[in-house]
């Protein structure tokens, strides 16, 4: 699933975030993909345009669209400010979506603290992943694939460690995932998207792609991604819904 943001009014979409049906009325996305870092303006409800079962960019002949009613950003999410603190939103459909074998939600966890020791998660977008090569600049690497791709990425509870640099953004809040050669970053378009962790032959929401690091290259695969630990907002996630 997929959300286009802000189109303009040749019928461009000029921002594209994943987004994840977790209940019949919601999905879950970044909070910067509402309003972005160093930005004044917060897209509302009648700037997103919600599309279900994209299965080709070039295709949207099978796709569902679905109105948003109201967008809620987390309280600590704070545009101003280099952190990615609260980087989580809730999207409330106008009308229920009816789940099929196509359209389904996304489980969200309710059970120990197991799911902190899986190890790998998997992520779903239309961005490539693609190794850094310093010796030119990679004017595709914004660019989507026209079909979805799937990735395992291995999961770092803290990446601050091995890249200091992490330390002006990631907070107790978030985790990150991919590097160390593992041939995994994310970059622009896959924001909001959502890191899947199987537990029981069920899969669970796990995290929120909010920040790569991009050089001129593009993003490399030593380069760690940074997610929102949803882990950590179950209970900001239930009220809302309820």
């Amino acid at each position: 699933m997929y959300s286009k943001i802000n189109k303009t009014k040749d019928g461009n979409f000029q921002h594209l975030c994943g987004s994840s049906i977790i209940t019949s009325s919601f999905s879950i996305t970044a909070a910067h993909c509402i309003q972005e870092k160093y930005s004044p303006y917060r897209r509302g409800s009648d700037d997103i345009f919600l599309i279900a079962n994209v299965l080709d960019l070039k295709d949207l002949s099978s796709t569902i669209n679905i109105d948003i009613q109201e967008v809620v950003t987390h309280s600590d999410w704070n545009p101003e400010v280099k952190k990615f603190d609260g980087d989580i939103a809730l999207l409330k459909f106008k009308e229920p979506t009816i789940f099929d074998g196509n359209i389904l939600p996304i489980c969200l966890w309710n059970g120990s603290d197991e799911m902190q020791s899986i190890a790998n998660g998997k992520i779903i977008t239309f961005i490539a992943l693609e190794e850094d090569d310093p010796g030119y600049y990679n004017y595709q690497h914004d660019l989507p694939n026209n079909y979805p791709k799937e990735y395992n990425m291995p999961i770092r509870n803290s990446c601050t460690e091995t890249q200091k640099r992490f330390t002006s953004i990631a907070t107790d809040n978030t985790f990150c995932a991919g590097g160390l050669n593992s041939g995994a970053c994310l970059e622009t378009g896959s924001s909001g998207s959502s890191m899947a962790v199987e537990y029981n032959q069920t899969y669970y929401l796990r995290g929120i792609v909010s920040a790569s690091f991009i050089d001129f290259a593009g993003c490399d695969n030593y380069t760690y991604t940074l997610f929102t630990d949803v882990l950590k907002y179950q209970d900001w996630i239930t009220n809302i819904i309820n």
